[in-house]
């Protein structure tokens, strides 16, 4: 016998917790809320322009990790900026050239995309 126990309220990802008792068994799944999607618009997600080396953008899709840097640092070449994670594996997003980081547009936990325009060094 399945019976609907709870169902609980939209996280900030947009999922909803269901709780169910499977033959006396306490059950829980997350599912989507479409509805979330149509009430929460987020604003289309920058993107990097390839061809300036001081707008650095995500080599994959994935979820922002760990951010090792701050706005106003002081930053070299090849230093470790970003951690993106991907199918449990972890890419680092190195700077490509030395400078001040002037502006970080993620945060830590984010969904993002390929491309996407992550840090700003002036």
């Amino acid at each position: 016998m399945v019976k609907l126990v709870e169902v609980q309220k939209t996280d900030l990802e947009g999922n909803k917790t269901l709780v169910f008792e499977v033959n006396g068994n306490r059950r829980e799944i997350k599912m989507f809320d479409k509805a979330y999607g149509q009430t929460n618009k987020v604003d289309p997600a920058l993107m990097a322009d390839p061809g300036n080396i001081n707008e650095i953008g995500a080599s994959i899709p994935g979820i922002v990790s760990k951010i090792v840097v701050a706005e106003g640092d002081e930053v070299k070449e090849n230093q470790s900026l970003i951690i993106i994670e991907a199918m449990k594996m972890e890419t680092n997003i190195s700077a490509l050239v030395s400078g001040k980081i002037e502006k970080i547009l993620v945060k830590e936990g984010q969904q993002i995309k390929s491309g996407q325009l992550l840090i700003e060094i002036a």
